[in-house]
């Protein structure tokens, strides 16, 4: 519990000190609250991971120097780090802990492809044609990348299970934050109502670490961006900047959650030498590294998408990213519980095929995590209703809403037809309730929207709390107390392609952190090339064993 709790420790403070020396050194003028510093400080060194892994693996070697600039940066640019800092940072370890102990991985996926990539990240610099080992290694989130950079000789191996939890509760404490603020000086506006849904769906929703993977990270992102977008009366470059940051984050998480990317784009079309700015900022060049990378993996920009695939590329497998198309949506639209698999998964997601068996299952699971909040806030509605209070309220701000709500609506459009998975999408369907109840909000009456936030603060923290305590005083003696990622009797049949290279197959489909370059596909015919120093992998095929 001890080394747990220093390691979150020690990755919390590295997260802090790296966002307050950028953003002070960047935004000298700016008031950022700690929560902020420890949000942006997380992504930024989130994306140099994927810098540094051109040319180097993140080991723990490589991974120690990082952190030690760090902290040099920090000294050299002459910041201070305050008591109250220390003690905020303290805290959110404590949260940290409270919040993983007992829980499981996230399964599936952590077992099949996030812990492995990461692993592969450890050990290996970029792999171009890395895909054609795992198809799923060319759509990875970022988390990968911030969990490994984070494994080095003081945080150790634990490290890798840290950052997901770190950039939850960094999200969350921001809105709860927030909120809080929002009575202190008196403001009653619609963002901070957005907020409040936020915080009531968090609560009930969004709690448990096992269930906390890219998607949610993801989601939390897109609520994060909504709400500075409708909470900034004016926005000048630097909170659009900040926007565009958060935006190229959102896409490195989830990119079918990219329709949120088009509010950057919507600012600088009110603002036009926004765009001669944007390409000298740190947002676009995270960008171009996110594209390059994502080219090198699978030969795509946003994988499977066959549009966005630079066909002529040697390491690229056209046929496959059709099937894997085809499979993705399939899979969204509840394959697995469909009983005529014989007819194929192109006949199913063709013509509607999948309705009936989508609206029998996955969609009673839809409604049943959606429905707790209409009901709550149709209550709130009701207790603190105005119809007409959404015309007074300035032009500006009935812009950015009517934005967003186009954004959510086309959003819910393409996640039924498309995608209409719940973790897929959900953050579409949260943000137009909460902009459809919002209408009928009297924000003009400050008694009651007060006693409104002031619910949901107490809701937040007794639900969320609750939640914990009650799963581990339930698992207290079923589960280990550190979330393991490490599958100790894990069976790996070691395949060598040529003297220069090899890799691990397992037919049970979890390859875990155990090792780098493991797989549960017989790879029929795999080449293997070495340029510079630079791995290819090179495959003519590949089918289930």
């Amino acid at each position: 519990m001890i080394s747990l709790f220093f390691s979150a420790f020690i990755s919390n403070l590295s997260y802090f000190l790296l966002g307050k020396t950028l953003c002070n050194t960047i935004y000298p003028h700016k008031k950022i609250n700690i929560f902020e510093y420890l949000i942006y400080g997380f992504i930024i060194t989130s994306f140099i991971a994927v810098l540094l892994n051109f040319f180097t693996p993140l080991n723990k070697t490589n991974n120690s120097i990082f952190l030690f600039l760090i902290v040099t940066s920090f000294f050299f640019f002459k910041e201070k780090i305050y008591r109250d800092e220390i003690l905020i940072i303290f805290g959110i370890s404590i949260l940290l802990i409270i919040f993983i102990i007992f829980d499981t991985v996230n399964r599936p996926d952590a077992m099949m492809y996030h812990l492995p990539f990461s692993k592969i990240l450890n050990e290996e610099k970029i792999i171009i044609g890395l895909s054609n080992l795992h198809f799923r290694f060319s759509h990875v989130s970022i988390l990968q990348y911030s969990s490994a950079i984070n494994v080095n000789y003081l945080v150790g191996d634990d490290g890798i299970i840290i950052p997901l939890a770190s950039i939850y509760i960094f999200l969350v404490l921001y809105f709860f934050y927030e909120l809080k603020k929002s009575l202190k000086e008196k403001n009653s506006s619609i963002s901070k109502f957005i907020l409040s849904v936020i915080l009531i769906f968090i609560a009930y929703k969004i709690n448990r670490y096992s269930k906390i993977g890219n998607d949610d990270i993801g989601h939390l992102i897109a609520f994060l961006i909504v709400y500075k977008f409708l909470d900034y009366k004016k926005i000048n470059f630097i909170k659009f900047n900040e926007i565009s940051l958060l935006s190229v984050f959102l896409l490195a998480n989830k990119f079918s959650l990219i329709l949120f990317c088009l509010i950057p784009i919507f600012i600088s079309f009110q603002n036009i030498k926004f765009l001669k700015k944007i390409y000298n900022s740190l947002p676009f060049f995270f960008l171009i590294i996110w594209c390059i990378k994502n080219i090198l993996i699978s030969g795509c920009f946003l994988y499977p998408i066959e549009q966005t695939c630079l066909k002529n590329l040697s390491w690229i497998d056209i046929k496959n990213i059709k099937k894997e198309n085809v499979s993705a949506e399939a899979w969204a639209k509840d394959w697995p519980n469909y009983n005529k698999k014989k007819n194929g998964m192109k006949n199913y997601i063709e013509n509607f095929n999948w309705i009936e068996t989508w609206s029998n299952n996955h969609f009673k699971k839809i409604i049943k995590n959606i429905l707790p909040l209409i009901v709550l806030l149709t209550i709130l509605v009701i207790f603190n209703f105005n119809r007409k209070d959404f015309k007074n309220q300035s032009g500006n701000l009935k812009k950015k809403f009517l934005c967003v709500l186009v954004i959510s609506i086309i959003g819910c459009l393409i996640f039924f037809l498309k995608f209409p998975l719940y973790r897929y999408g959900y953050s579409y369907l949260a943000i137009f309730i909460a902009l459809f109840f919002s209408i009928f909000m009297n924000f003009g009456n400050k008694n009651k929207i007060f006693i409104i936030y002031k619910f949901v603060l107490i809701f937040f923290v007794i639900i969320l709390f609750s939640k914990q305590f009650v799963r581990h005083y339930e698992f207290y003696s079923a589960r280990p107390l550190i979330p393991k990622y490490i599958q100790e009797d894990l069976e790996l049949q070691k395949i060598n392609l040529d003297k220069n290279f090899s890799y691990y197959y397992n037919e049970n489909r979890n390859c875990w952190y155990n090792v780098a370059l493991c797989t549960y596909y017989n790879l029929n015919t795999i080449k293997f090339n070495e340029f510079l120093s630079y791995k290819f992998l090179l495959l003519d095929k590949f089918e289930d064993k």
